[in-house]
């Protein structure tokens, strides 16, 4: 690779661990960040940052992957509503993703469909659980 690449990608990943730590402290910062995420870009279908990160996970190397899913976990995962929007986004490109996983020759362990628990896990379906599991005294 270049070497002009390589410093984009570096910058690139120390940006977003840098932004990941500053939403953990700002909850409009990481509002602001959910909706753009989201945004559908001029393409329409599948253009927002989000679903072009989600279905070029497989393309990306470890460090990329790690970083960009703490981002997701701090920001979309945290928010019922970006969740939900981010869930069903998910779930329309399953498929695929399965599929990517599949083919994905390396770094299976940092895959976006790891995060599936997550997103699809909400706060009444945890309490009910926790109710019928765990008898009060």
């Amino acid at each position: 690779m270049h070497s002009s690449v390589v410093a984009h990608q570096c910058f690139a990943l120390k940006a977003l661990s840098w932004l990941g730590q500053i939403i953990q402290y700002s909850d409009g910062l990481k509002r602001i960040l959910c909706q753009v995420g989201l945004q559908k870009g001029p393409e329409g279908e599948n253009s927002s940052l989000v679903n072009r990160l989600m279905l070029n996970d497989s393309k990306m190397w470890k460090g990329a992957r790690n970083i960009y899913h703490q981002l997701l976990m701090n920001s979309l995962l945290m928010d019922l509503k970006f969740k939900k929007i981010f869930a069903i986004q998910f779930a329309k490109n399953y498929e695929r993703l399965q599929n990517d996983y599949i083919r994905d020759d390396h770094d299976r362990e940092f895959s976006i469909t790891d995060l599936s628990v997550q997103m699809f896990t909400v706060p009444s379906l945890v309490s009910s659980c926790r109710t019928r599991l765990m008898p009060t005294s």
